[in-house]
């Protein structure tokens, strides 16, 4: 027992950690929608002043969704799979924001909610950290950062890629056997997305969400 306080409280509160979470919706018509009010919540946002990819690019791919859509009751062939197609261009702009909303509201706890929310997405409050599929540390030399990812198990190989701006993506020298590596010659004090896809010979995963980083 503490004597310095017999009745010490029973639990201690931890911290609670914030996050940005995507709520997709299920169904395709949702989903043109809910495109468009990411676009809507990130337009002159507040605290994301220069979102990437830019709105106008993320506006065409946007564009050329809807249009895609509007033509599905035609029942052209083939006219769904590239609305698809176009979905999912839409959806890795949505990802990027939302990396980027999250380093954001990384760097300012305090607002934390109020940034995730005003960018447009869902909250998710934890009292335990969760384990990210791919986080981004400091490197050890200048201009470099350390990507640790989710291992897939033994004898897996991972591939790796980085962007400037959420749509251009230029992949590393090499793959891995270890699910880590080193990013060098990183641009200073620019905001860099960095995601890997892993395989082995039972699996072969998609490219993962974007992680959002820049090198101080």
């Amino acid at each position: 027992m503490n004597i310095n306080n017999p009745n010490p409280p029973s639990s201690v509160h931890k911290p609670v950690h914030i996050y940005a979470i995507l709520d997709e919706p299920r169904t395709i018509a949702d989903k043109v929608l809910w495109v468009g009010g990411h676009i809507n919540s990130m337009t002159n946002n507040t605290y994301i002043t220069t979102p990437l990819p830019t709105i106008l690019a993320a506006t065409g791919h946007y564009t050329a969704l809807t249009d895609k859509q509007s033509e599905v009751p035609t029942r052209t062939l083939g006219i769904a799979a590239e609305r698809d197609a176009d979905y999912k261009v839409c959806k890795l702009d949505i990802l990027c924001w939302k990396a980027q909303v999250q380093l954001t509201a990384d760097n300012n706890p305090s607002m934390a909610i109020a940034i995730i929310q005003a960018c447009g997405f869902k909250v998710k409050q934890s009292s335990s950290l969760l384990k990210p599929i791919l986080k981004a540390l400091m490197g050890n030399t200048p201009n470099s950062a350390k990507l640790i990812a989710k291992s897939l198990g033994r004898n897996s190989t991972y591939e790796w890629q980085q962007s400037y701006d959420g749509q251009i993506w230029t992949d590393f020298d090499r793959s891995t056997n270890k699910a880590n590596v080193v990013a060098n010659n990183i641009k200073a004090a620019t905001l860099i997305f960095f995601r890997f896809r892993a395989s082995n010979s039972k699996i072969e995963t998609d490219w993962c969400d974007p992680v959002a980083f820049i090198r101080l």
